[in-house]
């Protein structure tokens, strides 16, 4: 074979080569591309999740420190708690073993300090305590429909209670540290205003209103109760 057919042939395989090399690259191209769409295909979901069932949800921080838990309770209840960034406690929502739903604010020790709730007979309360954890007021209406008002001392004991009753009367009533009535201010449903002072045995020691015709009414009894002086006479 002379030297022209030579070099003919081999330009011809060198040719052969790169175009077998092209064919190659493009069919690693078009293999790709398909894998590429298969997983892509595999991995969109064809249908949103429109449940998510758990047990348990945490959320945390950058860190790694939990901010929030949704989860249950000891005693199997729904609750949803809120960290500080020291893990303590500062907030929950949940339901207390009778199905009381209730929303509380505590301080850095896990004292509360704010308590919104609704009690099993249907009666919702907010309550404010002391840096002590205990009571310090308390707003609510009970299941009769009577609106109350209390203030209490940091041991929880009632002090002041500001109260409207069912029948739309309103009263003012002051006790002292043993939980005994002092004072009691008011008006009834017929309207009489009432101011009256009680000893230590919460028996009635003065007596001050207004009568069914408006006039003033003064009034002083013993300690078994016994009237003793009276204005007008």
């Amino acid at each position: 074979m002379d030297q022209p057919t030579i070099r003919n042939l081999v330009q011809r395989l060198d040719r052969l080569e790169r175009e077998n090399r092209r064919l190659k690259r493009m069919g690693t191209f078009v293999l790709l591309s398909f894998l590429i769409v298969v997983v892509m295909g595999q991995a969109r979901p064809t249908k949103v999740a429109k449940v998510v069932e758990a047990e348990k949800f945490l959320i945390r921080d950058k860190g790694g420190k939990v901010l929030a838990v949704l989860g249950l309770d000891v005693n199997g209840g729904p609750n949803l708690l809120f960290y500080d960034k020291d893990q303590k406690v500062r907030a929950k929502l949940y339901l207390s073993p009778s199905n009381e739903p209730f929303f509380s604010l505590h301080d850095k020790d896990g004292n509360f300090h704010a308590v919104l709730g609704v009690g099993a007979d249907g009666s919702p309360g907010l309550g404010l305590g002391h840096k002590n954890g205990r009571s310090g007021a308390m707003l609510g209406v009970d299941s009769n429909g009577t609106s109350e008002l209390r203030l209490l001392d940091k041991e929880g004991r009632t002090h002041i209670e500001l109260f409207v009753d069912v029948n739309g009367s309103p009263f003012l009533r002051l006790s002292d540290e043993n939980q005994k009535v002092r004072a009691l201010l008011g008006v009834d449903s017929k309207g009489l205003t009432k101011l009256g002072f009680f000893d230590q045995e919460e028996k009635p020691r003065v007596a001050m209103g207004t009568s069914l015709d408006g006039s003033p009414v003064l009034g002083f009894t013993d300690k078994d109760g016994k009237v003793i002086w009276t204005a007008p006479k």
